[in-house]
């Protein structure tokens, strides 16, 4: 089994508009109420369900996609979290390689869920002493990494109720998310509009698209946060698994897990996928480097570089395979 791990930015214009392709999947081909609980077609189909209720007390909807070959995806509208992703293995059995829970509540905290499957923002990663300066002002966020801001604080966007609209898009079910997040909420300047998508096409393929406008100057860093297991069996781990990168580079990290604002060249070091190499291999022969010791493993940056005939498809980007 082959992943492509692909996420796709569409920059704002001057005018306000947003940049899209012209054969993107986010192409509206059917549209329905939230009143609906299916559509379904010749590319698919996606289900809403209640699926609990919020901390606040909020009902918590799951909506499922599934693809005319049985590929799925859950998508819970608390964090916008993708709870699972089935895909067929080599044998075209479907297995769940995605780790997540079987209902809702044990994602309300970190403990048990540490960001699984969680849409991650403001901002992801780090900001040490949770501070930055943005012309000439200095915001204060805050702190939920010991004297550090992660992935947002502690009212990140994967702890935010997100509103969904389902659709069927051209290459497959369609999954809108939009969620608003008001000037100052954890420090941050400016009201910031967020749209996220999740489409899943064929062949297995799910495609996380971001846009986002802010009416202030701010800083922003969207990601998604699933961790990943081809296998589909959370009880053996992910060692066998082979990786193939495009980065010349990494960011190294200090002792907190902050860059240290610093490249450093993958080669010759536990960090160098250009070509296809097993973790295993690569922990094993560079056990004890203290890029590794400091972050217990892999918790890293790296920094992509374009490929000849690449176009930043998703084939020759990021790509992970489990052993046979």
């Amino acid at each position: 089994m082959t992943v492509f791990l692909f996420f796709r930015a569409f920059p704002r214009q001057a005018t306000g508009a947003t940049t899209r392709p012209a054969n993107s999947p986010g192409i509206l081909k059917v549209r329905r109420s939230m009143t609906d609980k299916h559509l379904s077609g010749p590319v698919g189909s996606i289900t809403a369900e209640p699926w609990g209720h919020s901390p606040e007390g909020r009902e918590i909807t799951l909506y499922t996609l599934r693809t005319p070959d049985q590929t799925e995806a859950a998508i819970m509208d608390y964090g916008g979290v993708l709870v699972r992703l089935l895909l067929p293995d080599r044998a075209g059995r479907l297995e769940d390689v995605v780790l997540g829970h079987d209902e809702a509540a044990p994602y309300f905290t970190r403990d048990q869920s540490p960001y699984f499957g969680a849409l991650i923002g403001r901002y992801g990663n780090r900001i040490a002493q949770g501070r930055f300066t943005l012309d000439g002002e200095t915001y204060n966020l805050g702190c939920n990494d010991g004297p550090n801001a992660l992935h947002g604080g502690e009212g990140g966007f994967d702890h935010r109720h997100w509103l969904g609209e389902m659709r069927l898009a051209d290459t497959g079910p369609a999954l809108d998310l939009t969620y608003s997040s008001p000037a100052g909420e954890e420090g941050y300047p400016g009201r910031l509009d967020v749209r996220v998508t999740y489409v899943l096409g064929l062949p297995g393929q799910l495609e996380i698209t971001y846009h986002a406008e802010c009416d202030a100057p701010t800083i922003v860093n969207l990601t998604q946060h699933s961790y990943w297991n081809l296998v589909g069996d959370a009880r053996r781990d992910i060692l066998e698994h082979e990786l193939q990168i495009e980065a010349d580079a990494m960011t190294p990290v200090s002792a907190q897990l902050l860059p240290t604002g610093t490249l450093k060249p993958v080669e010759g070091t536990p960090f160098d996928f250009r070509t296809w190499r097993h973790l295993g291999d690569a922990l094993r022969e560079h056990g004890h480097e203290e890029q590794l010791q400091q972050a217990k493993g892999y918790d890293h940056n790296f920094v992509l570089r374009d490929a000849p005939g690449c176009a930043w498809q998703p084939s020759c980007v990021n790509r992970v395979r489990a052993a046979a």
